[in-house]
């Protein structure tokens, strides 16, 4: 574990995202993703009748929804202060998303592939458990999304046309 930890500290995280408003958008994809990951090893605990561990989980997963809802809500502001810009960087978010550990924890691929190996964690369950849930707590559709996607292109060929 000391050399694992060691290795944690070589790499620096750099945030993903350049403004505060695409950073909370992340935070709320990146909570509830932690969330359903916390739900799930808390009932591989319980299979291996591990009440501690689950328990462990179990605290962490209600710490990590309620982070979740923390940036949800501050999303929902930005919605209401400015729908159009943060629709495009919702979509700008989600396209790019990238759990944190990528790049920093050694062996990052390995250990995904395991998590997925064990039905924790891959495209489906992402969309499925954190994805489409946090667009419906925000009361953002998907047909919006890719409005304002399409919006944004337009506007960008527009642009580039004009010069």
């Amino acid at each position: 574990m000391f050399d694992f930890q060691s290795k944690l500290m070589i790499e620096q995280w750099k945030r993903p995202f350049d403004t505060a408003r695409q950073m909370t958008i992340y935070g709320s994809f990146q909570e509830m993703a932690t969330f359903v990951i916390y739900l799930r090893h808390e009932a591989l605990a319980k299979q291996y009748e591990d009440e501690a561990l689950a328990a462990v989980y179990r605290f962490n997963a209600r710490d990590e929804i309620a982070h979740a809802r923390f940036y949800e809500d501050v999303v929902r502001v930005y919605l209401e202060e400015d729908r159009d810009g943060t629709l495009r960087d919702i979509a700008h978010v989600a396209k790019h998303f990238e759990m944190p550990g990528v790049g920093i924890v050694p062996d990052y691929d390995a250990r995904i592939e395991l998590m997925r190996a064990h039905g924790h964690v891959d495209r489906d369950i992402f969309l499925q458990k954190v994805y489409f849930p946090v667009l419906k707590y925000l009361g953002v559709t998907r047909q919006e999304l890719v409005d304002s996607a399409k919006r944004e292109r337009d506007e960008r060929r527009s642009a580039q046309a004009a010069q």
